[in-house]
């Protein structure tokens, strides 16, 4: 399982991160991860479009989700296997987005095995063949906060971003009732999202070094970036 992990994900995320500080002027190890932060990103963008999509469509089917609840009210039962219908016909998963999260999981992992060593020094054993060995010295900080060690200030930054990441993601939602599966439901998802994801964010960047919250930072800015672009083009598509 670990050669399957090295392979497919350490050795990867590896080249990548020596490949980028190449390219960038001073070996700047924030600006590599900004970049690479992008790239996997972009990468992602295809499964994480169908959780942004899957969100917009849950919202747009709310006033059906109300007249559900109206029709059948006090059943719970029937309440929620129209619920469950109107995601299968509408295309909707509400949990795609943590499907999302799942994926990054080992992303986060291979980066923590790769920031908790050190730079300063490049295995290059560890590099493909066309990736060059790193000469230049790694210039590790971003305003005098080393990304080497950790950081309470990028951890609270992280948690503040994936807060207001969560809290755009919400924006634009239609208010539910106060009973009822469909609400108990989004209440649960609206909480996750706005405080406990939060709240862990900052546990987990605490405890790391300062370059996995700046990957995290970048990561809350980018969903928020793709929800404003598939806002645009599913309002374009319906005019």
């Amino acid at each position: 399982m670990s050669s399957i992990f090295n392979t497919l994900i350490h050795e990867p995320l590896y080249n990548a991160i020596v490949g980028i500080l190449h390219l960038v002027p001073g070996a700047n190890l924030a600006a590599a991860v900004v970049i690479l932060t992008i790239v996997v990103r972009s990468a992602l963008f295809p499964i994480s479009k169908k959780a942004l999509i899957s969100q917009i469509k849950m919202r747009e089917i709310q006033p059906q989700l109300d007249a559900a609840r109206a029709r059948h009210q006090g059943d719970q039962q029937k309440i929620a296997a129209e619920t469950m219908a109107l995601y299968r016909k509408n295309g909707v998963n509400p949990f795609a987005s943590l499907g999302m999260l799942f994926i990054q999981i080992p992303i986060f992992i291979g980066l923590y095995s790769i920031f908790s060593g050190s730079f300063d020094v490049v295995d290059p054993s560890a590099l493909y063949s066309f990736v060059p060995n790193l000469t230049a010295a790694v210039n590790p900080f971003l305003w005098g906060i080393d990304l080497r060690e950790k950081s309470f200030i990028l951890a609270a930054v992280a948690a503040v971003a994936q807060h207001f990441a969560g809290r755009f993601l919400l924006s634009s939602a239609v208010t539910t009732p106060t009973e009822g599966f469909q609400a108990d439901f989004s209440k649960a998802m609206r909480s996750m999202s706005l405080y406990f994801m939060p709240i862990l964010t900052f546990i987990f960047s605490a405890a790391v070094t300062a370059a996995l919250p700046l990957y995290w930072i970048i990561g809350s800015l980018f969903t928020i970036a793709q929800e404003l672009y598939l806002r645009r083009i599913r309002s374009a598509s319906k005019a």
